[in-house]
């Protein structure tokens, strides 16, 4: 199995990671000192981070088109508002179909928890990768091939965060004879 994944790692995620530079990991405009993130770097002392600023070598029409790419890329975050309740409502929808599946004896208790075990563990892989790759895109400055990788991260963290409930509740009475004290 660790071998699989490693595999998996380098042949299909490694490629995706590519160096760039000019971009502020952020979105931000014009970001005063002391910045945002730890990539502040101010080579014209003009007290604004560079990464957060248009190059100043671009021509005017390059630069009528970042304006217009920074408005569109504004309305598209307005839009792109994390969904909170239609994660909760499919996760919660998914759970009771499996559990009255487990009700009408369709699929034993075993096969259900072993489906919501996987569910918990592929979005915690995909939330833990997608924070690594946002944290070293921040830090270091290496762009990665993802769209919306924040939102992603946020909205894979949504859907573990309602499953690990459910594994919770699940093991009600393990946690209640680790933590019961004697007299």
């Amino acid at each position: 199995m660790k071998k699989i994944l490693i595999v998996c790692f380098f042949v299909f995620l490694f490629p995706l990671f590519g160096f760039a530079w000019g971009d502020c990991p952020y979105d931000l405009v014009n970001d005063e000192y002391p910045g945002q993130c730890g990539r502040y770097i101010d080579t014209n002392n003009d007290k604004i981070c560079d990464h957060s600023q248009e190059n100043p070598i671009l021509s005017s029409q390059d630069k009528s088109d970042i304006v217009s790419q920074n408005v569109n890329t504004q309305k598209n975050n307005e839009k792109n508002a994390y969904n909170f309740v239609g994660i909760t409502a499919i996760t919660f929808v998914l759970y009771l179909f499996t559990f009255l599946l487990v009700k009408y004896k369709k699929i034993s208790i075993v096969l259900h928890k072993r489906i919501w075990n996987i569910f918990l563990l592929m979005t915690f892989l995909v939330t833990a990768f997608s924070g690594i790759v946002l944290v070293i895109k921040i830090n270091y400055g290496i762009s990665i091939g993802f769209p919306n990788l924040l939102k992603n991260h946020v909205e894979f963290g949504i859907a573990m965060a309602i499953v690990s409930i459910f594994h919770i509740l699940w093991n009600i009475p393990y946690f209640k004879t680790i933590f019961k004290f004697k007299k």
